[in-house]
């Protein structure tokens, strides 16, 4: 008759408890650091072929066991006595240096289980400073899965990364996986180099590597102001620096001509010759003030905003004060008293409305200007300048010299072009338009430098069309002179707002898209193109702020510099 075996209960169980009392241990492990661990031979012998061969015989190791001495095992304390608690089925808490001397040695003795087991550990409590940390270490295992794991979750949350000490400790054929990567997740391309500048200050050996991992970097992604401060500071490297020029005066020369470009990164879905590559999001902007939608009390477009002390004062009806992210606006000026269509400060704190008064066509246009904020709260004006009724204002601007413009959009009338407040009295300012010109926008600049921009008009087009308008140009009319100059032009739709800079880069908002022309070229390049209708717009603090028709002034920062010093 044949008898078959009962089932042990337990005999995992069984060996741990005479283990934890050290009865009938034969064998004693010691680690690195001089700590003994007292434990059975012939249950790890069982365990794999390699234990059973380091606990046996065949080895020196074999015959310090019938010496009564100690077995050396290459691992610190805390790694061995979780090696001998995980196999005699006890659990371990352990921190992510010892779960890498555990996975070496369950590798060492070709422990299969424990690999997974520890593998999987590993990547459940995954984050990038582990990542990193496991990534220093694990080049010396053949663990290719777990290696991609760590830089997938480095390229998950690379901006984070490069601030960590254990990103300048990668070598460089990591560094040089981890750039190459299109799934890298970054705002701009500008973090990548910035992180790759990290990485080579971070040691005085690294100068060697930087041409080559400086092809990993999509510089055609790059913000055009960063483009060229790179230029000039790869001058100042001397040698060193004549990749980086390299790559960054063929990234310009691309722009000067127009071509198109598809970001490398996939996170970086859009992309314009201004701003460099960024996020879809990026186009909605950052809400910062006005209202979602208009209200019963609003029941008209917003026109214009500007921004005075840190508030932004935005016309569409009433006159509302936000501070910016505040969740409610301050009114100022109601509607029952006149429908505020336009709002101006100037830098002395000056405060000028366009008011009109009655409904189209019987309309009529007044300037009020209060002399301070006070006078403002108070709502008491301390001028008032009428207008003839059936004039059409289709602008105000304030220089920063504190002198202010209004433009006209009847050119019949007796109020046509651009007139200048002087005292309580409108003075015109004389200029020479071109024939079929139709002004729309207006901005003062520094030393009362006129801009104007707006559109030609063509007669054979169809009046309902969206195409009405064929040409735009852009105007800068200087003190004195009455002859304008073109210093922009271009086909599209009408104008909805204008900025100038100090530095004569000029900002245009059309039908959802704004565009830029830079000094001395004529030629409109593409910044953005939005989610919302722009009513106006204005340049401060490295930022673009855009009014929208219903009334949220969204924001659009510009990319951050990159730090080379």
């Amino acid at each position: 008759m044949k008898i078959e075996p009962a089932d042990v209960p337990d005999l995992q169980g069984r060996m741990r408890e005479m283990w934890r009392q050290g009865y009938l241990c034969d064998v004693t492990l010691q680690s690195c650091d001089g700590q003994s661990y007292p434990c059975h031979r012939i249950f790890l012998s069982a365990f794999s072929d390699s234990l059973k061969s380091l606990l046996g015989q065949a080895f020196r190791e074999g015959q310090q066991i019938q010496q009564g001495e100690a077995i050396e095992i290459a691992a610190t304390g805390d790694a061995v006595g979780a090696f001998l608690c995980l196999l005699y089925g006890e659990a371990a808490d352990i921190t992510v240096d010892v779960a890498m001397e555990l996975l070496r040695l369950a590798e060492a003795y070709d422990l299969k289980e424990l690999v997974a087991q520890v593998e999987s550990e590993l990547r459940a409590s995954l984050d990038v400073s582990i990542a990193l940390q496991l990534l220093q270490q694990i080049h010396a295992l053949g663990h290719t899965d777990l290696r991609h794991a760590c830089e997938t979750e480095i390229a998950r949350n690379f901006e984070s990364c490069v601030t960590m000490i254990g990103f300048t400790k990668l070598s460089a054929p990591q560094v040089a996986r981890i750039l190459v990567r299109n799934d890298l997740w970054v705002t701009r391309e500008e973090i990548v180099l910035q992180g790759l500048f990290i990485w080579i200050k971070a040691g005085t050996d690294r100068k060697t590597h930087f041409g080559t991992l400086l092809q990993n970097i999509d510089f055609r992604s790059l913000w055009t102001e960063n483009l060229k401060r790179l230029v000039v500071f790869a001058q100042s490297m001397g040698q060193d620096g004549f990749e980086l020029q390299s790559s960054a005066d063929e990234a310009l020369k691309l722009l000067q001509r127009n071509y198109d470009h598809r970001p490398y990164r996939r996170c970086l879905e859009d992309w314009s010759p201004e701003l460099g590559s960024f996020s879809r999001w990026y186009s909605w902007g950052i809400w910062v003030a006005g209202d979602w939608s208009p209200g019963p009390h609003r029941a008209m477009q917003t026109k214009s905003f500007c921004s005075h002390q840190g508030h932004f004062y935005i016309a569409g009806g009433d006159l509302t004060r936000w501070k910016p992210s505040a969740s409610h606006g301050h009114c100022l000026v109601a509607k029952d008293v006149g429908t505020v269509e336009r709002v101006a400060i100037s830098p002395q704190g000056e405060v000028y409305l366009i008011m009109r008064r009655n409904a189209f066509p019987s309309f009529r246009y007044e300037l009020w200007v209060y002399d301070s904020h006070e006078t403002l709260e108070q709502d008491q004006p301390t001028t008032v300048v009428e207008t003839d009724a059936g004039s059409w204002i289709n602008d105000c601007s304030c220089s920063p010299d504190g002198a202010f413009y209004m433009l006209w959009g009847n050119m019949s009338s007796a109020w046509d072009g651009v007139t200048r407040l002087s005292g309580s009295n409108l003075v015109p300012v004389p200029v020479n338009f071109p024939p079929g010109f139709v002004p729309d926008k207006i901005f003062a600049s520094r030393g009362e430098v006129l801009y104007i921009a707006g559109h030609t008009e063509d007669e054979n087009s169809d009046s309902d069309s969206s195409e009405m308008y064929m040409e735009r140009l852009i105007l800068r009319v200087d003190p004195g002179q009455s002859e304008p100059v073109v210093v922009g032009q271009g086909q599209g739709n009408v104008p909805y707002g204008l900025f100038v800079t100090d530095a004569g880069k000029i900002y245009m908002a059309t039908h959802s898209r704004i565009e830029i022309f830079n000094p001395g070229d004529t030629t409109a390049v593409r910044m953005l193109d939005l989610c919302v209708l722009p009513m106006a717009l204005l340049v401060q603090e490295e930022a673009l702020y855009v009014l929208g028709i219903s009334g949220p002034v969204w924001k659009f920062a510009f990319p951050p510099a990159i730090e080379l010093e």
